[in-house]
């Protein structure tokens, strides 16, 4: 049921219940009914629309507070999987097994990226080193590259050793070992 709905029968109710007779001031109970019975005509309307401003802020209030409840939901949701998704995009999935079975791969001890030269700003991660027969390849900062390619748009790869990999930033040489 509405809101005006439930106004305009508690009208007619209350409007059954006094039915006033004269227009004066102060309408006199019906014979037997309490003395407290006694009803004030202008009191009823001003009565039923506060009544309904209250029933109408209350839901106003009801909605808000589960706006903001659902608001704090997707907030927490957001700062939740934000950074999950970020880190998902940021990798690159290299499938190992598949390379190795492919043919004579020999692949240098894969370990945690030390660098023998401290890197000016970017830091560059040696992650293995893949040698398919003629043309070797690395893994730097989850990319896979070869002689001449350029890591992290900044360092060119010079060469690609056996533990080592040789690159030239802004004319110094960084050798990064695994």
């Amino acid at each position: 049921m509405s809101l005006i709905q439930a106004a305009l029968n508690k009208t007619n109710t209350l409007q059954e219940k006094v039915a006033a007779p004269s227009v004066s001031a102060v309408t006199t109970p019906k014979p037997g009914a309490p003395s407290s019975a006694r009803v004030w005509p202008g009191v009823i309307d001003e009565h039923l629309e506060r009544e309904l401003r209250d029933v109408q802020a209350y839901h106003r209030n009801h909605r808000v507070f589960w706006r903001k409840v659902a608001a704090g939901v997707l907030v927490l949701l957001v700062a939740v999987t934000a950074p999950v998704l970020l880190r998902s995009f940021k990798k690159v999935k290299v499938d190992m097994p598949a390379i190795l079975s492919a043919g004579a791969v020999t692949v240098a001890n894969v370990a945690p990226a030390q660098t023998a030269i401290p890197a000016p700003a970017p830091a560059f991660r040696l992650s293995g080193i893949i040698n398919l027969g003629d043309r070797p390849s690395a893994v730097i900062n989850d990319e896979i590259v070869s002689v001449g390619d350029v890591v992290s748009k900044q360092a060119t790869v010079k060469s690609i050793g056996a533990g080592a990999v040789l690159l030239e930033l802004g004319g110094k040489e960084i050798r990064l070992q695994l």
